[in-house]
């Protein structure tokens, strides 16, 4: 399966196999939703919180290592820092979709394994887009940006995420049993 994907990025004799368009666009990022919406299906908030300090552990690994290292090759390349920044945060972000996959070739998706390789990537991703969008602070005001107010904003941004992880992890199961009593109450037919 994972080859069909592979088959997507094939140029034979400068004509792509699939062109570049909006339709495209649409359907991938469509995707890459699904794709987030079933790594939640195989990850529940309390096995989360079981392995927490190693999913934490290696999803903080997992963006500083790369983030260090795009960081430092570019500005050893001669690159500007912005652009040094940039790909340093490019680099941080995982491929959650291309985990996904592979776990779900070798159906390994509730493996205790898979639930620690999903739930770093998900830690790591929120991450990354916390970095993310304090490199395009950094690139709208980079005069303003102090390295206590940056650790502040990816903390404040992995309480947030926790908090309402943890929220929807408790209502959403609330909701739906509230819902299935109405329905006992007066069913649709």
């Amino acid at each position: 399966m994972l080859g069909l994907y592979l088959i997507e990025g094939i140029n034979i004799g400068g004509i792509a196999f699939i062109e570049y368009s909006e339709l495209i666009l649409v359907f991938s990022e469509i995707g890459v939703v699904l794709l987030l919406f079933q790594a939640g299906l195989h990850m529940k908030f309390k096995d989360l919180l079981k392995s927490g300090v190693a999913n934490f552990t290696i999803a903080i690994v997992g963006v500083i290592l790369p983030f260090s290292l795009g960081l430092f090759t570019s500005i050893w390349l001669g690159y500007d820092l912005l652009v040094c920044l940039i790909i340093g945060g490019t680099l941080s972000a995982t491929s959650i979709a291309i985990s996904l996959k592979c776990l779900g070739e070798f159906n390994q998706l509730g493996s205790p394994e898979a639930k620690l390789i999903i739930g770093a990537a998900v830690i790591n991703d929120v991450i990354a887009l916390s970095i993310s969008s304090l490199i395009l602070s950094i690139i709208d005001d980079p005069v303003s940006i102090r390295f206590s107010s940056t650790i502040r904003s990816v903390v404040f941004t992995l309480i947030l995420w926790f908090s309402l992880s943890a929220l929807t992890s408790l209502l959403v199961p609330w909701f739906t049993e509230h819902m299935d009593k109405l329905e006992k109450l007066n069913p649709v037919n």
